[in-house]
């Protein structure tokens, strides 16, 4: 235990300021640290995924911020509405609404009644100039007028003597799911008791601290609704990514401190001194520090899943620490314990990296991430351990160490593990691998009942399901647009709201003015005008534009079509994206079917959907860098051991925690995800340490005793391993709690394979 003697001690003063300095560094390095909770990390590289993620950043509903409002009495609605727009009018947020006011709606009538010379499909509707179509049309235009006894027509009402401008607003209407039908601002449902208004924040999901005024829009939603005793929330990205966002940080805290309590106390169990205690701790914790500090320096923003990881690096990173303060104690000085250790401890520390030096190479943001934190806190805490440890707590120096006697059970033993181990050896051939990104994130309860309230109520999904269409120039693209539009109304398939509508290209209206010419006759609409009953002068002005049609411009677009135009265009690497929303997902798939039937140049953006064949690229990637993984240990095995049997015995460890990490997943009724690859290239670099460990100590043959030491440090280096991945699975992230039961499980058959097998087969060598 520690006295007072110990406090001059000059390496006890020299190291507490050493740790002190560490945990200035490691305050210091998290608040510069910007933690990202982003899945799109998880994945390989991907142009055509990438191109998806920047549209869909960039696309008019990536900033969407949806009101929803129920209640079981439709006349109290409207005061509710009401009530709740000013919560949101006080709030500091600038939203705008997306649903058209009564005014904008207006001014779209306005000016397709203005315009719908140029604004009518000609080249896929009926021909409005044939005689019928004119009776037809000045009828329409007399109903109208007689169903709205107080109407007072305007100059543009005398724009549009064939009605095509309302034909064309229905068409409007019907692709745009009825917002330019709105009501109270808003969108009702069909028996009035939901209420729903779509904003623009002009928030970016991703900008943590500007949408924390998201979030308390939300809170302040909840307690209205609570006061008015209705059914009231927010639904926005903003906050999924919230929520994931403080889950991490939190958890990861929790994690981290649960971790190095365990660690402390396991640490403090077998060594049962302070200092030796505290001197153990040290090279981790420089090791940490210095691993944060680069993270602050070269880094910045950095995953929350490999921040998760990094709770564990203790658990990692130990291994040097614990094998050399046990295996000290057969040691007399330096030169022997390089002897003994030294060897082991190197070949440990390389196969540890090993597998954590591949992950770069996929290419995947989250593995570059893990292994830059891996990496550095193991190579740094090995370093501090070789160079710093051995000073600090010499071989001879006085310890007493908690010690267990390690009894060799022979075939018994190796018996009793193939009985345990052989559920997870046939349980892998059941695996069933993952490929729902959603999987990968915590599971979003209120949040997920929120999007299935407003589904049932408006038939209004939340998923990222987008319609595009590229081109070099707005014109090819709106060209496109039509073409897709008019394909889909042939085909009686769903439509969408495209610019081209009220803005279409160039090489259209052209088309169109050619048609005017061609088919339009003066006398037909003359004699029909005197059989209607409205006067001979009434259409003078649309006249004169057809008869000037070459020379007519559409007019200027309304203030509110003019900025969902805008923002539905998105500039990308040089070519101009075209990007519609798709609310419903059965639409999108209708339309989808019957664009691609049609083989019209499109595309369209389904994250949820196009990221199972990512999963699947994943899976490619890290097994082939997990068959690299292995090669390379192999090789490095087989070069520091000569000799073919200590290869596969210092291997056998690391393949049975790698059967044990993936065939605890079918038992436990889980699906294989990227984590559990990623976390079994992690298991692999721990687990042969053991194998080498235990290796060694029968090949250059360290006595019972040293063989007895040797089975103590694996064993408290497995107990601070499970104490580091074992504090993941309180998280709520599925990927991060994935990683923390597969290595659990592929640790505790890893430390009995070391136990009952090695020392079975080094045995029988022997005999």
């Amino acid at each position: 235990m520690l006295n007072f003697k110990d406090f001059f001690d000059k390496k006890l003063i020299f190291s507490l300021i050493l740790g002190v300095i560490s945990i200035v560094i490691i305050i210091f390095s998290t608040k510069l640290i910007n933690f990202n909770s982003s899945l799109q990390n998880l994945f390989p590289p991907d142009e055509d995924m990438t191109r998806s993620a920047s549209l869909m950043e960039k696309s008019p509903v990536s900033d969407k911020v949806v009101l929803f409002i129920n209640n079981d009495a439709p006349e109290k609605l409207p005061s509710y509405i009401n009530k709740f727009k000013q919560l949101i009018d006080q709030s500091e947020i600038n939203f705008t609404n997306t649903i058209p006011s009564d005014r904008d709606v207006a001014e779209v009538m306005e000016y397709c009644q203005r315009n719908s010379l140029l604004l009518y499909p000609y080249e896929s509707k009926d021909n409005p100039f044939t005689s019928d179509n004119i009776k037809k049309g000045f009828e329409t235009k007399a109903a109208y007028i007689e169903n709205m006894p107080f109407f007072n027509p305007d100059e543009y009402f005398f724009m549009d003597p064939l009605s095509k401008g309302l034909e064309v607003l229905k068409t409007i209407n019907s692709t745009g799911q009825n917002k330019f039908n709105s009501k109270y601002g808003g969108i009702l449902n069909n028996d009035g008791t939901s209420f729903m208004l779509v904003l623009k924040s002009g928030i970016a999901p991703n900008d943590y601290d500007n949408s924390e005024a998201i979030v308390e829009l939300d809170k302040n939603v909840k307690a209205l609704s609570n006061e008015l005793k209705c059914k009231a929330f927010i639904l926005s990205s903003h906050l999924y990514y919230q929520e994931s966002y403080h889950s991490i940080q939190f958890e990861t805290s929790i994690m981290f401190i649960v971790s190095t309590l365990l660690t402390l106390i396991i640490f403090f169990f077998f060594f049962r001194d302070i200092k030796i205690l505290y001197y153990s701790i040290l090279p981790m914790l420089l090791g940490i520090s210095l691993t944060f500090l680069c993270i602050a320096i070269f880094k910045r923003n950095f995953g929350g899943v490999a921040f998760g990881f990094g709770s564990t690096i203790l658990g990692i990173s130990s291994d040097y620490t614990v094998h050399y303060l046990v295996k000290r104690q057969i040691c007399k000085n330096m030169e022997e314990t390089e002897d003994k250790i030294g060897k082991a401890l190197v070949i440990g520390f390389i196969t540890t990296i090993a597998p954590l030096a591949i992950l770069p190479l996929s290419g995947i943001v989250s593995l570059q991430e893990i292994a830059f934190l891996g990496i550095l806190s193991v190579g740094f805490s090995f370093i501090f351990t070789w160079f710093l440890l051995r000073r600090l707590a010499p071989p001879g120096d006085s310890c007493e160490t908690r010690l267990y006697n390690f009894k060799y059970l022979g075939f018994k033993g190796f018996i009793a593990f193939i009985i345990l181990f052989l559920p997870l050896l046939i349980a892998v051939f059941f695996l069933k691998f993952e490929d729902n990104i959603s999987n990968l994130d915590m599971v979003h309860h209120e949040m997920n009942r929120r999007v299935e309230k407003i589904k049932n109520s408006f038939n209004y999904t939340a998923d990222a399901t987008m319609l595009c269409f590229s081109g070099d120039t707005k014109d090819e693209v709106l060209s496109k647009s039509l073409k897709a539009l008019y394909h889909l109304e042939k085909s009686g398939a769903p439509g969408f709201l495209t610019p081209a509508i009220f803005a279409p290209d160039a090489e259209t209206l052209k088309k169109r003015k050619i048609f005017i010419k061609e088919n339009f006759n003066a006398l037909d609409f003359k004699n029909e005008l005197k059989n209607s009953i409205f006067e001979e002068n009434s259409f003078d002005a649309w006249e004169n534009s057809v008869k000037n049609i070459d020379n007519v411009a559409l007019s200027a677009l309304p203030t509110y079509v003019e900025n969902e135009i805008n923002s539905m265009f998105v500039d990308y690497e040089g070519k101009i994206y075209l990007v519609i929303p798709i609310q419903s997902r059965q639409n999108f798939k209708e339309i989808e079917t019957e664009l691609k039937n049609g083989d019209l140049d499109f595309f369209t953006i389904d994250l949820m959907r196009d990221n199972a064949p990512r999963l699947l690229k994943f899976e490619k990637i890290a097994a082939l860098a997990l068959l690299i993984s292995l090669a390379v240990i192999i090789i490095i095995l087989l070069i520091a051991y000569r000799n073919i049997l200590y290869a596969a015995s210092a291997l056998i460890p690391a393949l049975t925690g790698l059967i044990a990490c993936f065939g605890i997943s079918p038992i436990i009724g889980k699906s294989i995800n990227i984590m559990h690859i990623v976390a079994s290239m992690i298991l692999i670099g721990i687990c042969v340490d053991y194998g080498v460990f235990v290796t060694s100590s029968y090949k250059d043959y360290h006595g019972e005793e040293g063989i007895n030491i040797t089975f103590l440090s694996i064993l408290i280096c497995a107990l601070i391993t499970l104490a580091g991945f074992g504090a993941l699975m309180i998280s709520s992230n599925q990927a991060i709690f994935t990683l923390g039961v597969s290595v659990f499980f592929g640790i505790v058959f890893s430390f009995l394979s070391s136990w009952f097998v090695i020392p079975f087969l080094m045995k029988n060598k022997k005999n």
